[in-house]
């Protein structure tokens, strides 16, 4: 199965809104997402 970047960065970011993670985490996701 072949899966796009930006679909599994919109999967990780759902999987993590949907979790309400903590604030360091969603940070970490979100500098993570900002340097692709």
């Amino acid at each position: 199965m072949i899966v796009s970047h930006n679909e599994i960065v919109t999967m990780v970011n759902k999987a993590f809104l949907g979790m309400q993670r903590e604030v360091g985490e969603a940070d970490l996701i979100a500098s993570m997402v900002a340097e692709l």
